[in-house]
């Protein structure tokens, strides 16, 4: 099934096989409280590059071996425009923040921000201190630190977790079920501070779906999908509900 109902409202604490954007313009406005994700960064670039970033050649190999329906080497510009209409519509179908992990990337030599291309208003920012770096050999300080915007306004917010500053010295995961996850130790302190209890947590990348588990963990729900059934087939057994539910299929009472 490749189509979703207009003005749709998905499931609670279910993960579909979808790609994003169409998923995402199907929502209805306001139907979530934030939105928590990691897109693609759009690095397959770097496999025809002589920018001696092997450690990252390999990781970029590795990331799309679970995506062989779709690529992350689009033209820079179309990149930056798909981006662009990705957080506008997470911006619309969310009722608070859009948490949006991202990181500088480098072009023929020259770094790109995120908030170069992402032009929407910026309320908070953290910035994720790695420890550590898969470039050590590109001629410029080693890059170790990836940035966690947070567009649009809070809806809700728990100033207890204020204290928390805006740098987080925070270690990558271990593991190979998804080669580039974030932290559930990175999203839980965005989703306790900006989603009410019993709120609901969208993560239209979901992957292998930390941010799934997050949620669950501090009594939010959550509704995720990506394009990857590799990915949906993990995100869904580290959940417990397993891999036999087909996966373009819809819930029934939202099939009929």
């Amino acid at each position: 099934m490749n189509d979703l109902p207009v003005l749709w409202r998905p499931q609670l604490d279910t993960i579909y096989q979808f790609d994003a954007l169409a998923f995402l313009r199907q929502m209805e406005s306001e139907s979530v409280d934030i939105v928590v994700t990691s897109p693609p960064y759009n690095l397959s670039w770097h496999k025809s590059s002589n920018s001696g970033m092997f450690q990252e050649l390999k990781w970029v190999s590795d990331f799309w071996s679970g995506y062989e329906n779709y690529s992350d080497s689009l033209p820079e510009m179309d990149y930056q425009k798909w981006m662009h209409s990705i957080i506008a519509e997470c911006l619309r179908v969310s009722k608070g923040l859009v948490w949006v992990n991202h990181k500088t990337r480098f072009r023929d030599g020259i770094g790109i921000h995120p908030l170069s291309f992402l032009t929407f208003p910026l309320w908070s920012e953290v910035v994720w201190n790695r420890g550590g770096s898969m470039t050590l050999n590109s001629r410029r300080f080693a890059p170790s630190h990836e940035y966690v915007f947070g567009f649009g306004r809070p809806h809700y917010w728990n100033d207890a977790h204020n204290t928390a500053m805006t740098v987080w010295r925070v270690n990558p995961p271990s593991g190979k079920s998804h080669p580039c996850p974030y932290p559930e130790a990175l999203i839980r302190p965005l989703i306790d501070a900006s989603c009410p209890p019993g709120g609901i947590v969208l993560d239209p990348f979901i992957g292998s779906g930390t941010t799934a588990i997050a949620s669950l963990a501090a009594n939010r729900h959550y509704i995720g999908c990506d394009i990857s059934p590799q990915y949906v087939a993990e995100a869904r057994r580290r959940l417990g509900y397993g891999v036999t539910v087909p996966m373009f299929a819809l819930p029934e009472s939202e099939a009929s």
